[in-house]
């Protein structure tokens, strides 16, 4: 079997080496700044600045500036430090806060801002909640040879004007530390390039080219692995699957394109909202990576943590999985009218040469599930895009993988930086928490679709919606109402990879994540209810898939215990940890309680089958974390999404 993929992983070592010699060559060794403020009411504190131990990179302290005697609301305390490139090479770095503890009884109370009027160095002056762990505050900034950067850091206790005193004998704590090594992820990372993917990165223009193996990922600057699936593989892979020599930087046609694939890599995560029927604001969520042989987190409580369940497939432990990148299209079905037009029956279905998974195409719909879950199954019969059954398994997505895709894109790795910081300002939103207003991070809709009344007069007919487009985002907001007559996505304010839309309907909030998981077509998963309350019992309903399929391709929930379809939908304890549903509900009792007040409507009896992400013209109620309950069959403007990963 470790014949069978390619597993390109960075030589940490050789990595790190390189990187310290580049350090060592261009920055002089760094020293560690330990800030400390403890409130205690109006007694005397003492602000202190403490200095330990050097390494690699410079960063020269200032004075504490308009530091008092007394650390109470509407203090401020300020940090002064330096970053400099004494070297022949543009350098660049990340600052991170270090060794955090917050235990502030309202986190909102204590604030930062960073600023710097260096050219190119990053300044922002909006107040920004101090982290509540260890956090990237500044991410990716290049600084060219014998300049420096110097920044201030203003850390505030916001002054409410009313009662703080649950703040008093509170402290906060932290380390300012710049390109740590060991806060380098990719160690963990580990793609798995399976014979006949081509691993790609994307230039300025937003071509696809083939990656080299040093440039290809990096999960601590939101810059998730991507591959595709090319029908011309022999010109960019050996006969082994490994890449030819000389082909990085190649540009890959268009046409030559079939599938664009995502790699998700094994992580576990800290658990937030474990118990049953609780609720949870939206929140960034810990996310750790792990190698396939860590010893698995099992975790059941709040604070622990847990080995995210979608990297277990059946008895195999998983490095990761790949995931289309965009819905499902069709060379020649893609918004048909006529139910099941896929004509899936078996793993051996000859539609499924037709799969595409590429951006601007209008999705494939109105296939009940048997025909989607065979015609993802048949993938992996595709010689003619380099694939082996023998080697891979091609399946249609789980619901608990697209908690998996969910949990990542609300992570440090995806559209966060921290806690209330988005990677990308266009993913912004401001939800409120406690009674107060603050910054969350939130995918854009894909509201783009070629129907020209689709809702009107409440018609969500195949007829009035027509198909929606893959990779799309809205215009002006990440909950913009429907595009209605679109043959495409209308240009660099719509496109995937236009310079306007610049990721913001993607999992990362760049061209690296994954589109379509918010609106576009709402898209069926792998999750079925069971007949009875006490014990799982398959139940088909209008899917066409007769017997259960394996176990691994699929998540078992139990019925709800409702008298009728609204008591059972809104029954959302019944989730799975992981799966992204009971754990994001806001507020229950309501179909739209999920984060971002996205649906949260359970299987039931009446439909057993999950369907994830909302549709084009849902506005503010599609999202990642949004599901739905529906009968499994056809008609129901619900495409599907590919997954990738070993046996």
């Amino acid at each position: 079997m470790e014949n069978s993929k390619r597993k390109i992983k960075f030589n940490t070592k050789v990595v790190a080496l390189a990187l310290i010699a580049l350090m060592l060559s261009i920055l002089v060794p760094i020293s560690y700044a330990y800030f400390t403020s403890i409130v205690s009411g109006n007694d005397n504190v003492s602000d202190s600045i403490v200095q330990s131990g050097t390494m690699r990179l410079t960063l020269t302290d200032g004075a504490i500036v308009g530091a008092t005697t007394q650390w109470v609301p509407g203090s401020s305390i300020t940090k002064t430090f330096t970053v400099e490139n004494t070297g022949t090479l543009p350098a660049r770095y990340s600052i991170y806060l270090k060794d955090v503890v917050n235990n502030f009884a309202d986190k909102s109370d204590l604030v930062y801002e960073i600023s710097s009027s260096s050219t190119g160095a990053y300044n922002t002056t909006t107040p920004v909640e101090a982290p509540a762990d260890d956090a990237k505050i500044i991410s990716n900034i290049e600084l060219s040879p014998t300049e420096s950067h110097v920044y201030t850091l203003t850390l505030r206790f916001v002054n409410k004007s009313v009662s703080q005193n649950d703040n008093m004998n509170k402290t906060f704590s932290g380390k300012i530390q710049i390109n740590d090594p060991s806060n380098d992820v990719n160690d963990k990372v580990e793609p798995e390039l399976y014979q006949g993917l081509v691993p790609v990165v994307y230039d300025t223009s937003g071509n696809t080219v083939v990656a080299s193996m040093e440039d290809w990922y990096n999960y601590s600057e939101h810059k998730w692995a991507n591959a595709v699936l090319v029908t011309n593989y022999s010109d960019y892979l050996n006969n082994d699957g490994t890449l030819k020599a000389n082909v990085s930087g190649t540009v890959i046609p268009t046409a030559n394109i079939k599938q664009y694939y995502v790699w998700i890599p094994r992580y576990k995560y800290k658990l937030f909202n474990a118990g049953v029927e609780t609720s949870a604001p939206e929140q960034m969520i810990e996310i750790e990576f792990q190698s396939k042989t860590d010893t698995k987190a099992s975790g059941t409580s709040n604070g622990d943590w847990l080995t995210h369940p979608a990297f277990t497939f059946g008895s195999t432990e998983l490095s990761g999985i790949w995931v289309g990148k965009f819905e499902t299209s069709h060379t020649t079905l893609s918004g048909h009218t006529v139910g099941n037009a896929l004509n899936c029956s078996d793993e051996s279905c000859s539609n499924a040469t037709g799969i595409e998974i590429l951006p601007n195409k209008v999705s494939i719909v109105n296939d009940n599930i048997a025909n989607q879950f065979y015609a993802s199954r048949s993938i992996e019969n595709n010689a003619s895009l380099g694939l082996n059954a023998n080697q891979i398994d091609t399946h249609m997505m789980k619901n608990t993988e697209w908690g998996a895709v969910a949990y990542l894109s609300a992570s440090q790795y995806g559209l966060y930086e921290s806690a209330s910081v988005c990677y990308n300002k266009d993913n912004n939103k401001t939800v409120t928490v406690n009674g107060q207003n603050v910054n969350r991070c939130e995918v854009w809709i894909n509201n783009t679709h070629t129907g020209s009344g689709c809702g009107a007069n409440g018609d969500y007919s195949i007829a009035a919606c027509g198909g929606t487009i893959t990779g799309c985002s809205a215009k002006n907001s990440g909950s913009d109402g429907v595009q209605n007559s679109m043959a495409t996505c209308g240009g660099n304010e719509y496109n995937w990879n236009g310079q306007v839309n610049n990721g913001r309907a993607s999992t990362t909030g760049n061209i690296y994540g994954i589109y379509d998981m918010s609106g576009g077509a709402w898209e069926y998963v792998m999750g079925n209810q069971s007949s009875s309350t006490s014990s799982y019992v398959y139940f088909p309903k209008d899917s066409g898939l007769t017997t259960a399929p394996n176990d691994k391709y699929f998540d078992k929930y139990l019925a709800s215990s409702g008298t009728d379809d609204t008591a059972q939908r809104r029954d959302q304890k019944r989730g799975i940890l992981g799966d992204a549903t009971r754990e994001i509900m806001k507020t229950y009792g309501i179909d739209e309680g999920g984060w971002f007040s996205d649906y949260v409507l359970f299987v039931s009896t009446d439909g057993p089958w999950f369907r994830r992400g909302g549709y084009a013209s849902d506005g503010a109620n599609a999202g990642v974390f949004g599901f739905a309950r529906l009968t499994g069959g056809a008609g129901g403007l619900a495409s599907f999404r590919v997954v990738l990963s070993a046996q």
